[in-house]
């Protein structure tokens, strides 16, 4: 009873991860750039000197992290809202109500295809996962990887991932990062500061 339990929760998790991707939800600046930027920091942390091939290898997951991050912008949507803000009076003393701009979006279908093709990669990376391979690890590793995404405490406190690891998220984030931006207008200008109070 206790497995089914733990599967029918697994199950929803994940159902829940899917239909994120397709819903609009608000923008912060923490979901689009303090996590890349803290990949990146942990990705130069725990790199160390490498030879040649090391090189060639970090060379490629560059590549293909940024590949990545280039793809999962491709769907990418914004969607903006009017908020009740702030109110001025006048001289008559008639209050006027400022609105200001609430931005949600959504990844989409390129969003997820691209975070499964990154799933799949940091497990080939990861030398420990070979090692122990069954289908029981594998959707344990699914159900982590998906809470990292939702919670961001999980992702900061990740002790174990390796250099490798934290090179794919920086840079994939990055690079989206960098692709919604160009992509969207009203994107650039929030984290410019400057959407605007409308009266």
């Amino acid at each position: 009873m206790e497995h089914i339990g733990t599967s029918l929760l697994s199950l929803g998790i994940i159902i829940y991860f899917i239909k994120d991707q397709f819903s609009f939800s608000a923008v912060t600046k923490v979901r689009f750039l303090f996590l890349p930027l803290f990949c990146l920091y942990q990705f130069v942390s725990k790199i160390d000197t490498m030879d040649l091939n090391g090189f060639i290898y970090f060379v490629a997951l560059f590549i293909i992290s940024a590949l990545i991050g280039v793809y999962q912008g491709k769907d990418f949507m914004t969607k903006s809202y009017l908020r009740k803000g702030s109110f001025t009076i006048d001289d008559d003393g008639k209050r006027h109500h400022l609105y200001r701009e609430r931005l949600f979006s959504k990844g989409g279908n390129s969003y997820l295809i691209g975070w499964i093709i990154m799933f799949v990669i940091t497990l080939l990376v990861e030398t420990n996962f070979h090692i122990h391979f069954n289908l029981l690890l594998l959707l344990k590793e699914l159900l982590l990887e998906i809470m990292k995404d939702l919670t961001i405490w999980l992702r900061v406190t990740d002790k174990t991932s390796n250099w490798q690891i934290w090179e794919i998220l920086g840079v994939s984030n990055i690079v989206y990062l960098i692709r919604i931006r160009m992509k969207s207008p009203k994107l650039n200008n929030y984290f410019k500061n400057d959407l605007e109070e409308i009266d």
